[in-house]
């Protein structure tokens, strides 16, 4: 099925120490406490190294893979093959990459700009995007199609036939406390 995702922050956060949430840029509320309803967080910071294909958010200490194979039709994969790309990947001199978590993903949508991830991801399809989250043979992924309408869709698909579906992969490492 398909669900609409908005993180409150009592869902989202576990304790009641202060925390601090990604600007997401949703502009529209579309249930009280939303993004959109108090348009507030961090702003996500993001450099891109050219060269390693990389891009860094100094706000979550996130390093994002963007290169070719983050947008190329024919490197779309299933779940398991995706799980293994990432925990494959050697980029940037870099060999602890991992499929990142949905929150994650999420957070890197921009709500506010014509690309769904924005400047400076070179490399963004306007499409499905796996993330590692799995329950029960259910996995979820991210539809970046519609995040430049305000909305991100996020969606949850039984993964029991092992050559399907194929979705893109954008590898992610590092841990961070704000998502």
């Amino acid at each position: 099925g398909s669900k609409e995702f908005v993180w409150y922050k009592n869902e989202l956060l576990s304790g009641d120490e202060p925390q601090k949430l990604p600007k997401t840029g949703q502009l529209t509320s579309y249930a009280d406490f939303d993004d959109g309803w108090y348009t507030k967080g961090t702003t996500s910071n993001f450099s891109k190294d050219s060269i390693a294909e990389i891009v860094t958010d100094s706000s979550t200490s996130l390093m994002w893979q963007d290169n070719t194979d983050t947008s190329d039709v024919a490197k779309k994969r299933n779940w398991a093959d995706a799980q293994n790309y990432c925990h494959g990947l050697l980029l940037g001199g870099y060999d602890d990459w991992r499929l990142p978590q949905i929150q994650e993903l999420y957070f890197i949508a921009k709500k506010d700009s014509a690309t769904p991830l924005g400047t400076p991801f070179e490399y963004a399809a306007t499409d499905d995007y796996w993330s590692a989250d799995i329950s029960n043979d259910i996995a979820t992924y991210v539809n970046f199609a519609d995040a430049y309408e305000n909305y991100v869709f996020i969606h949850e698909i039984p993964i029991i036939q092992p050559e399907k579906p194929l979705k893109n992969v954008r590898c992610v490492r590092g841990e961070t406390d704000i998502i």
